[in-house]
C-alpha cells in the first residue's frame, strides 16, 4: 500500500459548519457563501434563538437513539454549541449527501455525525478542523477465517488491522455507499481480491453480516468499537 494511501486511511471525522465563529480556524470556501456578513448571520440566529444541527440518525457512538442516559456523542456536542451561543438546539436528520445539501442550502447552520471532508464535499460546504481522528475498521465472520492451526512454523495470522483480510481470501464484503470507507475499498488494490457491496446505511451492512450475506463488514472505527461494546 502506498504512503498516499495510509494517509488516507487516517480519515478526520469533521462538522460541517455554516457559522464561520462557532469554532475556531472555520473559513468561508462554498460557493455563495464568501460574501456572507458574518455578523449579520449570528443575527439571524440570534433573532430565531435557535441552531439547527444535522446530525446522521442511528450512527453510534454520534447518535443512539431511544437512550435518555447517553443519546450519542454529536448530541452532547451540538447541545454544548448551543447552550455556548445561547441558542436552542434544533436537531435534524439526514444521510451524508442530505447533509451537504443542507447546509449549502442554508437550511441548517451545523452538520456533525462523523463526516469526513473530501474535496468534492468542500466545495460546497465549509469544514472546521477535524474534532476526532479514526481509521477504517471492520467486523468479520469467524467462518471466513483461516482454519486453526497448531504449527509452530506456520502459526496463525491475527488479524489486526484492515490490511489483515488478506490473509482470510477472496471476502465478500459489506460497506455503506457513498463513504470514504467505500471509495478505499473500492479505489485501492489491496482489496481488489474481495467483492465490495454496497448498503444504504452501516446498520444495513451490519445486518447483511449478521445474516451471513457478507464475510466482513467495513465502517470507521469509532462505529465498529461502538457495536462490540
Amino acid at each position: 500500500m502506498s504512503s498516499k494511501t495510509v494517509s488516507r486511511l487516517r480519515i478526520g471525522l469533521t462538522a460541517i459548519l455554516v457559522i464561520s465563529v462557532v469554532l475556531a480556524n472555520t473559513v468561508w470556501a462554498a460557493p455563495g457563501l464568501s460574501e456572507r456578513p458574518k455578523g449579520s448571520y449570528l443575527r439571524k440566529l440570534a433573532d430565531a434563538g435557535v441552531l439547527r444541527i444535522g446530525l446522521q440518525k442511528n450512527v453510534p457512538p454520534f447518535h443512539i437513539p431511544d437512550n435518555e442516559e447517553y443519546p450519542g456523542l454529536d448530541v452532547e456536542i451540538g447541545r454544548a454549541i448551543a447552550e455556548h451561543m445561547g441558542l436552542k438546539p434544533q436537531f435534524v436528520f439526514g444521510d451524508l449527501d442530505q447533509l451537504i445539501d443542507l447546509a449549502a442550502q442554508g437550511k441548517i447552520d451545523v452538520a456533525l455525525g462523523g463526516i469526513s471532508s473530501d474535496l468534492e464535499r468542500s466545495l460546497r460546504a465549509n469544514f472546521t478542523e477535524p474534532y476526532l481522528k479514526t481509521t477504517p475498521a471492520a467486523l468479520l465472520n469467524r467462518k471466513s477465517l483461516p482454519p486453526e492451526t497448531s504449527s509452530v512454523d506456520f502459526p496463525r495470522k491475527k488479524f489486526e488491522s484492515l490490511l489483515d483480510l488478506r490473509y482470510a481470501g477472496s471476502l465478500k464484503i459489506g460497506v455503506k455507499q457513498g463513504t470514504t470507507n467505500e471509495e478505499i475499498l473500492k479505489t485501492d488494490t489491496e482489496f481488489s481480491m474481495h467483492q465490495i457491496v454496497t448498503f444504504d446505511s452501516n446498520g444495513q451492512a451490519l445486518q447483511a453480516l449478521l445474516a451471513g450475506e457478507v464475510d466482513a463488514f467495513v465502517a470507521d472505527g469509532v462505529y465498529i468499537q461502538a457495536q462490540t461494546i
